[in-house]
């Protein structure tokens, strides 16, 4: 999805450009629900050297995500 707001609207008989008008940064609005909760039937997909690769930052990441969590009820 482009961030420079244009859209087209595309029938039979045009093709008409137009900017959309939008408030900015609303990707992170809350939906009508919860989120869903992992499907955890499916075994990860990272190979072992991907994991050995990985950064240790859930000092931050558990601040960050704390309140959300919480929110929805989640651990």
């Amino acid at each position: 999805m482009a961030d420079d707001m244009m859209v087209w609207d595309i029938t039979r008989d045009a093709i008409r450009e137009r900017m959309a008008v939008s408030a900015d940064d609303t990707w992170d609005v809350a939906g009508p629900t919860p989120p869903p909760l992992p499907d955890n039937k499916f075994r990860k997909q990272e190979s072992k050297f991907t994991l050995d690769g990985r950064w240790d930052v859930s000092d931050v990441e558990d601040k960050a995500f704390e309140a959300f969590r919480k929110k929805h009820g989640l651990k």
